[in-house]
């Protein structure tokens, strides 16, 4: 019958609407517990990238030591050749004004004449 379709419908409206508001509420705290497992994430992200990027710095600043040290050691061995250098050229000068001083004569004697 008509009646008993409209009281069961009646009854079962607010019931809707309460399941309805139940349903509506637990959209909510799940949104919510979404909401805070991407912020933990991100956090987390975050603290991953920052000890990345402290590790970069660190090795940035170990190659830039090694570097200097690198550089150092080259001025420090061109130093000792251009030194080496000098001294091999000074050699050179003093072998060459002796020669010249001293000319080496090649005389040929006679062994047969003794």
């Amino acid at each position: 019958c008509s009646s008993c379709d409209s009281c069961s419908s009646s009854s079962s409206l607010p019931q809707l609407k309460k399941k309805t508001g139940e349903l509506a509420c637990h959209v909510v705290e799940l949104q919510r517990q979404i909401k805070n497992k991407d912020n933990f994430l991100e956090e987390q992200r975050c603290w991953e990238e920052e000890q990345q990027l402290s590790g970069a710095a660190a090795d940035h600043l170990r190659l830039k030591d090694q570097v200097k040290q690198v550089r150092q050691e080259m001025r420090r061995l061109k130093k000792k050749y251009d030194s080496l250098l000098e001294e091999s050229r000074l050699r050179e000068e003093r072998v060459r004004g002796q020669s010249l001083k001293h000319p080496v004569t090649c005389t040929l004697k006679d062994n047969r004449h003794r």
